[in-house]
């Protein structure tokens, strides 16, 4: 029996020295690692746009020199379904949990959600958004085309365009209100008048009485600055009363993916992707359609080029954010040559588009 015993032990030894021996090592890196937390709408009616995004995070990271990088760099994502409590949620989990340098964020609603987060937690918040108010404090930065730059543009059309009487849908959100505040002030001196506001809430679907309403007061045009999924029901609603009416919008109708239903009409957007991008991206996604993802690309250059001019073992987050304000402006990125202001709003200049046989044209206004 104590032969047989032996024998099992000495089997163990040998199999366990095989393990040994056999196992790859592992290799530790000496650099210091920074983790970026990305919260994105990864399902839901958003969704696209949060795949499209994370198709920017791998095209930027192909790209990018990890050799001759200070840091490594580590991404974690976060389902936010396009919901601010679910986005809150998810960045209290990041911080705590995976104790995130920096976070990014899509669209101003989220964005609004977070920035107190982020400046609470010393923790670096970029968002694509155009509510200057999100940019609060020394550690949120928004990177948008602002309202002001895209209603600028919208007026110049309608100037173009002989029109006089306007009515404006939007939703109860900050991004709305700043877009209508914005519009505001691009009328003022102008023979354009406003004759109505129409405010919706996010998660209405039925418009079909307040297109009537819309309808029986005939204004030139109506601006709808909805987003997904609203502007498409809109759109298609209008269609199912015959309306005849002109539309626009400021960024809403990039939302719609099937541009047929708004042929014709022009609308105005944030600084549009490089070509050298857009080529990026269809070979790794198979189409050019980029869904802001060039925006969450810029936000990486940004972000990781300030990170590596930081370069220092132990972060402060303060620092990089110095680095940012001051040392970006005038950056070739996705979206072209930006311009970062003081107060953490870094913008470069929108588009007035044409859609064209349900195609997209940029037109040189």
């Amino acid at each position: 029996m104590k032969k047989v015993i032996l024998g099992i032990v000495f089997i163990l030894i040998i199999a366990t020295s095989l393990l040994i021996f056999n196992k790859k090592p592992i290799v530790q890196s000496d650099r210091p690692t920074v983790k970026i937390g990305i919260s994105l709408p990864l399902s839901g009616d958003a969704a696209v746009y949060g795949e499209s995004a994370k198709q920017a995070v791998k095209i930027f990271f192909d790209n990018f020199n990890k050799d001759k990088s200070f840091y490594n760099y580590e991404i974690v994502y976060e389902d936010d379904q396009f919901q601010a409590s679910k986005a809150a949620t998810g960045v209290n989990k990041m911080i705590s949990i995976n104790k995130i340098d920096a976070v990014l964020t899509f669209m101003s609603h989220i964005g609004s959600a977070i920035s107190p987060i982020a400046k609470r937690n010393k923790v670096l918040h970029m968002s694509v958004a155009t509510d200057p108010k999100i940019a609060d404090g020394e550690y949120n930065f928004t990177v948008s085309t602002s309202a002001k730059d895209e209603m600028n543009r919208l007026i110049k059309n309608f100037e173009r365009m002989k029109i006089q009487t306007v009515e404006f849908v939007t939703t109860n959100t900050s991004g709305g209100v700043i877009f209508l505040e914005a519009f505001k002030e691009a009328i003022k001196g102008k023979s354009i008048i406003l004759k109505a506001t129409h405010s919706i809430n996010p998660t209405d679907r039925d418009f079909r009485p307040l297109l009537q309403k819309i309808n029986n007061s005939k204004p030139d045009v109506v601006v709808v600055q909805l987003f997904t999924p609203a502007v498409s029901i809109f759109v298609t609603q209008y269609h199912q009363q015959g309306m005849k009416i002109s539309l626009t919008s400021a960024e809403g109708f990039s939302f719609i993916e099937d541009k047929n239903i708004i042929n014709d009409f022009y609308y105005v957007d944030a600084a549009p992707a490089s070509q050298n991008y857009i080529e990026q991206y269809k070979k790794v996604a198979g189409n050019e359609t980029t869904n802001y993802s060039e925006y969450v690309y810029t936000m990486l250059q940004v972000l990781v080029s300030s990170f590596e001019q930081y370069a220092k073992e132990v972060i402060d987050t303060k620092e990089v954010s110095k680095i940012i304000n001051e040392k970006t402006t005038g950056m070739s990125t996705a979206i072209g040559k930006i311009i970062t202001y003081p107060k953490g709003v870094i913008d470069a200049p929108g588009v007035l588009k044409h859609v064209q046989d349900g195609k997209v044209v940029i037109v040189n206004d």
